[in-house]
């Protein structure tokens, strides 16, 4: 690794040869001074070059009119229909089309401790915590404000526990992206761990448990 100029940021290898020929994205790969290894992906390709599948209603009901008015009379009472199709629409439907179009930016967090580092005593620890971390932070202190920041600009978040490792991923729209990473960060920095949410988050768990006991890889 090396240096990245005045900065305590080291450069790893370069990984942008080992890439798959059909892969436009660009790679970085650098070490923070606190010890986090950190990839940095840019798929700069698709910003450049975004392709529309968008047609002008207009022109095509001009070049359907055609001689008479019998075409344009039928290419309305087709379209009539359609139009009450698009407004019996879900809101989940609406939901998506307002996103359509937006450029998101994500980020991932893996944690290195999982179930198995359970202490014999305290079996779902690692489990437990990770729901607890959402239940506010210092600079955060709202319950699930983080969820609810991302929600409001169009973005989402999960995290799980595997058995060596807990991953805690996000993505929002561009312009949210710096403040929804610094409060996931805040996790790891001051997490409240509330009192008050134990026994809710326990309960969580336990129905999520129930869920998966018969999954034969939740079982293991």
């Amino acid at each position: 690794m090396e240096m990245n100029g005045n900065s305590n940021v080291l450069l790893g290898p370069d990984l942008n040869p080992s890439r798959s020929p059909l892969d436009k994205k660009l790679y970085r790969q650098i070490l923070l001074e606190n010890g986090l290894r950190v990839v940095l992906i840019s798929d700069t390709e698709a910003m450049l070059h975004q392709e529309l599948y968008e047609y002008d209603d207009d022109d095509s009901d001009d070049s359907d009119g055609g001689d008479g008015g019998t075409g344009n009379d039928t290419d309305k009472k087709e379209s009539e229909p359609k139009e009450e199709e698009e407004d019996s629409d879900s809101d989940d439907s609406e939901e998506e089309d307002d996103d359509a179009g937006l450029r998101k930016a994500a980020a991932a967090l893996v944690v290195g401790a999982g179930s198995f580092h359970d202490p014999a005593c305290a079996n779902g620890m690692a489990h437990f915590l990770e729901h607890m971390l959402f239940m506010g932070t210092s600079k955060y202190p709202l319950e699930n404000q983080y969820d609810a920041f991302l929600s409001k600009n169009s973005g989402s978040d999960n995290a799980y526990t595997e058995l060596e490792y807990t991953l805690y991923h996000m993505e929002v729209c561009q312009e949210a992206f710096w403040k929804g990473l610094d409060m996931l960060a805040q996790f790891f920095v001051s997490p409240l761990l509330l009192e008050d949410c134990v026994d809710r988050e326990l309960n969580a768990i336990e129905s999520e448990f129930q869920l998966s006991k018969n999954s034969d890889e939740c079982r293991l």
